[in-house]
């Protein structure tokens, strides 16, 4: 008898809701967890790194070449930090 209280059997879109939720809990936790290049960072920069000033970006994955060669040029003409500084680009989000 619908409506009396009964539990509703799951459906299939039930299913994916559930697992598309699992999995973004999921990938949430891994990056909170496992954050390497902070690490690195702080271990380098000592713990007032997070106190400093930062800057992020993001490009589709395939403007990452592009991005890597404008990067290179910008420090091989001398106005990219200069000091002997090395800089270099990486996807922070590993894919």
């Amino acid at each position: 008898m619908p409506g009396s209280g009964q539990l509703k059997r799951a459906e299939l879109a039930d299913v994916g809701r559930l697992a598309r939720r699992l999995l973004n809990r999921a990938v949430e936790t891994a990056r909170t967890e496992d954050q390497p290049l902070r690490r690195l960072l702080l271990g380098h920069l000592g713990p007032d790194a997070a106190l400093l000033p930062t800057v992020s970006a993001t490009w589709p994955s395939y403007e990452h070449v592009n991005v890597q060669v404008a990067l290179d040029a910008w420090l091989a003409d001398g106005t990219g930090g200069g000091r002997g500084t090395r800089y270099t680009a990486s996807p922070a989000s590993g894919s």
